[in-house]
């Protein structure tokens, strides 16, 4: 009988105890209100289930925006504590100081101004987009001068940087930056002789900025450059057995593997025609540009002329330069490759329509 009641007791101690703790969670929930800037809430953590559920309210009804998913300067509550944002848009030099908008929030977070709740509506690239998405960006050049590119006779030294209006997301960097290839290929380009090939890569990236926009992109590079292979090469070194023999040429870099990867991640590495690597090679007794045929990297297969060439071996002209159509010639013809851009786009940039799809490409504004 004496264990029974002990029993009794126990339960009703147990009881009430629970009964305490639904009671000042209960008490604690019905009576916040919400917060003004001038007013601090710290949430109560008496006991583990206590802050569990102060938590899951204040996130709910105290707002989840972490600094970072506010506007650099904008200030607002969340949790009853001031948040000042920290995120900087890179299109605008300096950020004015003052309270929060739902623009300066990111989409769906939550933050309180003024003892308003409000709800985050900044819809941008960087919270976005995914790989492989189609992005509409037509760059504002109609034709672009390419410093250094060109044949003999002046061709295929200009590009037409506008008539490129489909683009793909190959990467997006930590700081939100988005990566774009070109969907198709750029102009063909006549790059030729020993100069064109110490300045190859340079020539290349120096195409690529055709494509940028102010307002829309932060930067551009060519497809296959690692931005550690030098963009001009002092100078070259030959080894030739004879005049007529392919040279060797110091510097090689190799460094066009990130980008091959990135574009073949999304498919889009085969394009039907020869187009450029930002990379310069050479093995055996052939030295070339890097290109991409068929979907694979292949060395450019063209001879290395230039029969203007002051350099000589044993007595004899050589011809170490760089000259794109084979025919042992310093001009470049048809058979130049294209280029094949990819720029940095600015990530505040805001979706102004499309879902991502070839089809439906996201449409972009400032």
């Amino acid at each position: 009988m004496k264990e029974r009641k002990k029993h009794q007791v126990i339960v009703g101690v147990e009881v009430t105890l629970l009964c305490m703790i639904i009671g000042v969670i209960g008490t604690n929930a019905a009576s916040i209100t919400p917060p003004s800037n001038q007013v601090s809430y710290n949430k109560n953590s008496q006991t583990t289930v206590q802050s569990a559920v102060n938590d899951l309210y204040t996130k709910l009804s105290y707002g989840d925006a972490a600094s970072n998913e506010i506007v650099s300067g904008k200030t607002a509550l969340v949790g009853g504590k001031q948040v000042v944002g920290t995120y900087t848009c890179p299109s605008v030099a300096s950020q004015t100081p003052g309270d929060a908008t739902p623009e300066d929030i990111t989409e769906g977070k939550i933050a309180w101004v003024n003892g308003n709740k409000i709800v985050g509506t900044r819809t941008t690239l960087a919270n976005k987009v995914k790989l492989g998405d189609y992005i509409s960006y037509t760059p504002s050049r109609s034709s672009y001068e390419v410093p250094g590119a060109g044949d003999l006779s002046g061709a295929f030294g200009k590009i037409y940087p506008s008539n490129l209006k489909l683009w793909r997301v190959i990467r997006r960097t930590g700081d939100g930056v988005i990566e774009l290839v070109s969907n198709g290929l750029g102009d063909r380009l006549a790059i030729r002789g020993i100069q064109g090939y110490l300045d190859y890569i340079k020539i290349l990236n120096d195409a690529a900025k055709g494509y940028e926009t102010d307002g829309y992109t932060i930067g551009s590079r060519h497809m296959g450059w690692d931005g550690k292979a030098l963009e001009h090469l002092e100078s070259i070194q030959v080894t030739c057995s004879d005049f007529t023999n392919h040279c060797l040429i110091g510097n090689p870099d190799e460094g066009y593997e990130t980008d091959v990867s990135l574009v073949r991640s999304i498919n889009s590495l085969d394009q039907g025609s020869d187009y450029f690597l930002a990379s310069r090679s050479s093995g055996g007794e052939q030295a070339y540009f890097k290109l991409i045929r068929d979907g694979e990297v292949k060395g450019s297969g063209y001879e290395l002329c230039d029969s203007s060439s002051s350099l000589h071996h044993n007595g004899k002209p050589i011809k170490p330069g760089a000259c794109l159509d084979g025919s042992g010639t310093t001009s470049a013809d048809y058979h130049s490759p294209r280029i094949r851009p990819i720029v940095y786009l600015n990530p505040d940039l805001k979706i102004t329509g499309g879902d991502g799809t070839e089809s439906s490409p996201y449409t972009l504004g400032t």
